[in-house]
Parts: C-alpha cells; structure tokens; sequence
C-alpha cells in the first residue's frame, strides 16, 4: 500500500490540492473537518469495545435485542428505532433463537474477554464512558485470560440462555421487569442499552453536522480537482467503466492484458501457489482445440487485466462488453494496485478479471457439466473445434446469440512469458478488443459492482 502511495505521488498531489483548498473561504471548512476527524478518532476507541462487547457473542446480542425491544414497545411506532416495529417482531425473535442456538459458553467467554481487556486498556477518561464494563473490567488490566473468570461467571450465570424462558421475556416486553431483574446477564444487558441509546444519540447529532459539512466540502473540491467527483456510496448498484489493458508494473517489463492455460501450465511447480488440481492438467491438452479457445491466441484465455477502479467488496462483479455480454467476473487486482483503495491511477490501476471462456471450458471438459452448460444456453458447443481467426474486423458479421464472449489481443512479438513483454512493444498493442466472435473494437467494459463499501476520495 505504501509503495504505490509514493509510486503514485499521491501525497504530493495531496498536499498541493490541500494547498488550493485552503485558499480564502476554504480554510475555516477544512478546519471543522479536522475538528470533526479528530472527534471521530477520539471516539473510535470507546465506541468500538462497547458495539463489539455488546454485539460480537451471540448470547449478550440476544439480551441487548431483548432489552431493547421491550423499550421500543412503549414508544409511538414513528419515534422506534430501525428494527423494533410491530412489523419487525417475527425477524427480530428469529434473530434471537437463531443466536441462542449458536450460543457457546466457552466461546462466548473468550471473545467478551478479549473485548474487555481491549477496554480495559482505554485511557481513564475514555474508559468513563463504558460504565457498562466497570463490573466486569473491576480495574483490572491485562490479556483476555485476566478476564475470563468474570466472563464465565456472567454466562454461566444467566438463565437467558434458555430458549423457553426467552421467549417468555420476549413476548412480555416489560422494561420495568427486565430493568428490576438480577439475571446477571440482564443488568448487564440493559446498562449496555443505556450507552447503546447514549451513542446513538450523539451519533445523530454528529450525522446532522456531517451532512453540512460534506456538500460544502465537495463544492470546495469540485473548484480545484478536474473532471466528475465520485459520489456518495450509498449501497446503490455502481459501474465502472474500462479497457482491457496491460500495464508496466516496474521499469523493463510489461504485462499483457490476457494470460493462457499455456502460459498457466509453464508455471507448475508442484508447490503453492503454483499448482494446479490433476483434473484440469489432465484436460489441458485439447483445450486450445476447444470451441472455447481464443481463435486469435489460438489458446485459452485465463484472466484479463482491465482499467475498471474496483476495491474491495467487488469480487465477483459481473464484466461486461460493450454489446452487453458477460465475459467475465471480476475477482482481484494487481500487487501495484493495493493503493487503489485510496487513489486511481492510470498506470498502476488494474484490476483481473476471469475469463468467461475459461470457466465454460471447466464446466464442459473437467467438470462435464453439460446440465448447466444447456442451461446457459451454450451446450450444443460442446465438442465444436476451435473457431477460425478472423481475417479482417470490418468483414465480421453479427453473431448468433449462443455464441461466447471472445477477447482478441496482438500477441506481438519479444514476448518472455505468460503475461509478459519487453517494455519496447508499441503501446497500442497492449489493449484488446472485447467482443463476441468474430467482431472486434467494441472498446470499454462496464464492471458491476454493489457500492457498500466503495469509499469516497478525498
């Protein structure tokens, strides 16, 4: 990660940008930012042992549910938290007797002292606000072991751990009774739903002054950072748009954007990585004749190198052409990249995708899978010998829509190995055309991808 920050000069360009945001009005905005930041890194500490110690082990979540649904009950419906409606009930008991049932005392005692020594260790001042844990913590310091006396008593102690008796409290949702219990487990729980409702509370406030601050901080941004600023990841589906291409990752050398079962089997060794399951070496030797093979390789391809700015979370991603055909999954990206979580870069930036083709080749001739191949609608090309290369792109003619995804690229010449070149070939030659055979130069790819944990640059 840090090498590619510095290969990028993405602290430079950083601090220049900063510079011209700081400029007349700008300043005293990035200032209640740095004043917000701060608050959150102060906070993060705290925060985090108690939503952890409250959530992480499935006994204590289902005490915390409990307590907390018996509150929400006296509300009004508009004024609940998310979750604890009327219609919510079935969810939210199922929720519980499905943690019940994962429920494991000595499991449960390790990870609440692993918690608890985490917040044991948090500055007095800091450690004030988890009250909740000062019976627990009794001020003791050290690893989980120190803790984990108290946090067998605690679940050994409680009776809540017995469905019957759940459901009993569940349906009843009396706060008082549940306040006035001496189930060790349920004073716990509803003085954790205290800092619970605490936080969340401050948390709002803080919501509302980020809301102001962000729009006024993107305007700011979008006076000095040319072209589109990424927008909010709010869990909507995201695509990005990209070219199949290769990349230099170090000076000399040139990665190409495909790689072959050839080039895949030149790799063996025998030793992890480098291995490969029987099934499929022993099925290699006629793929490059396969209907599924590259005409243009005259090989299959494996893996693709593609521009798409993808992070993570976006495993799995559907790669598609610029027809609107599949041809591919996105699943990882190269080690140059690492930094992509925080910066894009034209050069370095690749992502790897899985070719479709390989994936038909594996389902037809190692996991003979003709069932799934008919219902994807390509299995009457099994068996089909390798299509021809085409002679000429403005000669091609529109294909029939059972036929496969074709990726075409320039071999070119100089080339070491699988995926790789000498750094003088034409640069032109480093992209590939996606497209379904035999067409050609139908450019950029749209990469699917769920924006839950895409991130905002700054």
């Amino acid at each position: 990660m840090i090498d590619g920050v510095k290969a990028m000069g993405l602290r430079e360009r950083r601090e220049a940008e900063e510079a011209r945001l700081r400029e007349g009005e700008g300043a005293a905005l990035l200032a209640d930012l740095a004043e917000y930041s701060a608050d959150a890194r102060a906070r993060y500490p705290t925060a985090f042992a108690l939503h952890r110690f409250a959530h992480a082990p499935s006994l204590v979540d289902a005490a915390v549910s409990l307590v907390r649904w018996a509150r929400e009950r006296q509300r009004p419906e508009r004024e609940r938290a998310d979750g604890y409606l009327e219609r919510d009930r079935d969810d939210l008991w199922n929720g519980i007797a499905r943690r019940l049932r994962d429920h494991d005392v000595e499991v449960e005692a390790h990870l609440l002292a692993a918690v608890l020594a985490r917040a044991a260790a948090l500055p007095p001042t800091e450690n004030a606000r988890v009250d909740a844990l000062a019976g627990l913590i009794a001020g003791k310091r050290g690893d989980r072991q120190v803790f984990l006396p108290a946090t067998r008593r605690l679940l050994k102690g409680t009776r809540l751990a017995d469905t019957e008796a759940m459901r009993g409290l569940f349906d009843a949702a009396d706060p008082a009774a549940l306040r006035a219990s001496r189930d060790p487990l349920l004073v716990l729980a509803n003085a954790l739903v205290d800092a619970i409702e605490r936080d969340e509370a401050e948390e709002e406030a803080r919501r509302g002054r980020r809301m102001v601050l962000e729009p006024a901080y993107f305007e700011l941004l979008r006076g000095v950072r040319p072209g589109p600023l990424y927008p909010d990841a709010n869990g909507t589906l995201r695509f990005s748009v990209a070219t199949v291409r290769g990349y230099r990752p170090r000076d000399g050398l040139e990665a190409l954007p495909q790689t072959t079962l050839r080039g895949q089997l030149a790799k063996l060794t025998g030793a992890e990585p480098f291995t490969l399951p029987e099934r499929v070496v022993a099925a290699a030797a006629g793929a490059a004749e396969s209907y599924w093979a590259d005409p243009g390789l005259a090989d299959l391809v494996l893996c693709l190198l593609a521009d798409g700015d993808t992070t993570g979370g976006n495993s799995g991603s559907a790669v598609v052409n610029g027809r609107g055909e599949v041809i591919g999954l996105n699943f990882d990206r190269v080690w140059e990249n690492i930094a992509g979580d925080v910066a894009y870069s034209n050069e370095r930036s690749r992502n790897i995708i899985v070719d479709v083709r390989y994936l038909l080749w594996l389902l037809d001739r190692v996991e003979d899978a003709g069932a799934l191949l008919d219902e994807l609608g390509v299995g009457d090309r099994r068996g089909e010998p390798r299509r021809p290369a085409p002679k000429d792109s403005k000669e091609a003619t529109a294909p029939s829509p059972s036929m496969v995804t074709t990726i075409e690229g320039p071999r070119g010449d100089g080339q070491h190995e699988d995926g790789a070149r000498g750094a003088g070939a034409r640069a032109s030659e480093a992209g590939c055309a996606c497209a379904s055979a035999p067409l050609r130069g139908l450019g950029p790819l749209l990469l699917g991808a769920l924006a839950l944990g895409l991130r905002r640059r700054r």
